[in-house]
């Protein structure tokens, strides 16, 4: 008698199968381990095992390789088994096009070293199946570049970061017999006294991506741009030393979209040479402010390009002295969606703002009934980014410019002037004082010297002593007064602070002391502690106390940022501006994590 089948599954031919499991591994071949979603799918039957080990393309991306570092001790059992596995995996690929990422990291000590060359020499072994490869190297174990042998018939993409060193010549010079090499990445960091000459010895006509970042004076931008006619996406630093003056004659490059520069000099007329139709992304860094906007703007309207992003970032303090250049530069690009400055006047501010048709608009940016709001410039951007600089603070007349542009935009949008509501994000400093002094200008919340912040200051120290973060304090080598334990302060000082806080009365109170020392955010997250980090005394009963006081004090919070609160802090270095009508209003759990801090936004790796 036939036996039955214990699933549907095995029903499945081998060829479909396959092709299932390819899908499922092209899903996550960003991730560190490409195969993990296959993982547990080649369990169900040998029919699906045996699919998972016997095709070489499920097998073709390593993901990433790293060395753990910079305390790890490698154990020779441990090593033996990644090196096996890693053998099993080129094995099993067979003749695949090989992509992967090998990053070395911090590691200094011997073990660390010799598994760095041991892991590079075995990938050196299959250079002639390398397709997509990030390295990310120290100088120490660049000789084992040095042994590849054979020419890179499949490498169209390669990433090379170096620390401490360059790159060994022979490896360099291979590159020029990719046939197939497109898209190129160079990051050489660190000090170079004696700086060595480095010569990329490249397929410069075939190139499609070209990203140089070093340290050295000596720059490939010239080569690039003028070798490579299919060039779309150019980035290059300059140090030391002025940027390429081109000749008179102007500089076409009929397909490059994306410009990313980055320059420490104090010239840049070299904008003024180049005509670049194309081009849909420019990125500037640069340490010039003064004459930087008007050659932004003399290339856009030269190349009469349509400019789609545009960012640019000069390492300058007086912002105020340069009014109406970003105006200038933005009068010349109706078709940007992406802007992103580390500052901007506020004369430019309220260009930004928009203009009523008729009857101009009053100080608060509100229009009288009946008139229609039209913006003056880049009618069609959608994202807007402030880089808070910590070298060149901005005033807080910056904060209160950020406002009115988010709530005209928002005006204009609900006009049906715009098509889509405005992105705001404010990129700052990490750190939970910076992060607090920020909230209080965007939130018009009131200043830390106010007479009522007094307790509320208190209290947010001693929730912070529950969560371990203030300084321990210094211990003096010569000194009689015996050090109190830490966890004993803590405690003592909780005591007292629960009995203040249940008695503080919420409703009708400025919650806006509570928002200014983040004291729901450390609210919630003391309630969450698990009971096995805290002492017995503190399990006993103060926990259950500030548990049963987050219950009582978070509908009214929810209920005032709701209406009142407008900014929300996303990871630990932005701020995010909620519109009126977005969603983070809606369910009581997003309002909070409006209050509290929501994850930053999920960011895939991304290739070059």
């Amino acid at each position: 008698m036939k036996a039955p089948r214990l699933s549907l599954s095995q029903d499945i031919p081998g060829e479909i199968l396959e092709q299932i499991f390819f899908q499922a591994a092209l899903s996550s071949e960003l991730d560190e381990d490409p195969l993990l979603p296959l993982k547990s799918l080649n369990l169900v039957s040998q029919q699906w095992r045996s699919a998972f080990l016997s095709s070489p393309r499920l097998w073709r991306n390593l993901g990433s390789l790293r060395i753990k570092g910079p305390n790890y001790r490698p154990r020779p059992q441990t090593d033996s088994r990644f090196f096996q596995g890693l053998k099993r995996h080129l094995a099993r690929a067979k003749s695949q096009p090989l992509i992967f990422s090998f990053d070395q990291g911090l590691t200094y000590n011997n073990g660390d070293f010799q598994a760095a060359v041991q892991t590079l020499t075995l990938l050196s072994q299959y250079a002639t199946q390398w397709y997509d490869v990030e390295l990310c190297l120290q100088s120490g174990v660049l000789n084992a570049l040095a042994g590849v042998k054979g020419r890179f018939e499949l490498l169209e993409k390669l990433s090379l970061a170096i620390r401490d060193g360059t790159p060994s010549p022979a490896f360099l010079h291979r590159l020029n017999s990719a046939p197939r090499l497109e898209c190129y990445s160079i990051q050489i960091s660190g000090h170079h006294w004696d700086e060595p000459q480095l010569e990329l010895n490249l397929p410069w006509p075939q190139l499609v991506k070209y990203h140089e970042r070093t340290a050295l004076s000596e720059t490939w931008f010239h080569r690039a741009i003028t070798s490579s006619p299919r060039l779309q996406s150019l980035e290059c630093d300059f140090h030391g030393g002025f940027p390429p003056i081109f000749a008179d004659i102007p500089l076409r490059h009929a397909c490059l979209t994306r410009l990313g520069l980055q320059f420490d000099t104090f010239d840049s007329r070299f904008f003024q040479s180049l005509v670049l139709p194309a081009l849909l992304d420019l990125y500037v860094v640069a340490s010039i402010a003064t004459t930087i906007f008007s050659d932004i703007a003399s290339l856009i309207t030269r190349s009469k390009c349509l400019l789609q992003s545009l960012t640019i970032l000069p390492r300058y303090e007086y912002w105020h002295e340069l009014s109406g250049k970003v105006t200038h530069v933005l009068g010349v690009c109706p078709e940007l969606e992406t802007l992103c400055v580390n500052g901007l006047p506020r004369s430019d501010m309220k260009e930004l703002v928009g203009a009523w048709a008729e009857g101009g608009r009053d100080e608060e940016g509100v229009g009288k009934s009946g008139q229609t709001w039209l913006p003056k410039l880049v009618p069609k951007l959608r994202r807007f980014t402030f880089q808070y600089s910590l070298v060149y603070p901005s005033p807080e007349s910056d904060y209160s410019a950020l406002n009115l542009l988010a709530r005209a935009r928002e005006e204009m949008y609900r006009n049906g002037v715009t098509q889509q509501l405005l992105e705001m994000n404010i990129i700052t400093g990490v750190g939970e004082d910076l992060f607090l002094r920020l909230l209080r200008q965007l939130e018009s919340l009131p200043s830390i010297q106010a007479p009522a912040m007094a307790p509320m200051i208190h209290w947010a120290e001693v929730l912070r002593l529950q969560l371990n973060k203030t300084h321990t304090e210094p211990r003096f080598r010569y000194s009689w007064v015996p050090h109190t334990p830490r966890w004993y302060k803590a405690l003592v000082g909780l005591a007292q602070v629960v009995k203040e806080m249940e008695a503080y009365s919420i409703v009708g109170s400025d919650i806006g002391l509570l928002y200014r020392t983040n004291i729901p955010a450390l609210l919630d997250q003391v309630a969450s502690l698990p009971s096995s980090m805290l002492s017995p005394s503190q399990v006993a009963g103060f926990l259950d106390r500030l548990r049963k006081l987050l219950e009582r004090w978070k509908p009214i919070i929810i209920e005032d940022a709701r209406v009142n609160r407008w900014w929300m802090r996303r990871g630990i270095n932005r701020f995010e501006y909620v519109h009126r009508d977005s969603g983070w209003r809606e369910a009581d759990a997003r309002v909070w994590e409006m209050v509290i801090g929501a994850p930053a936004k999920p960011m895939r790796k991304k290739k070059l």
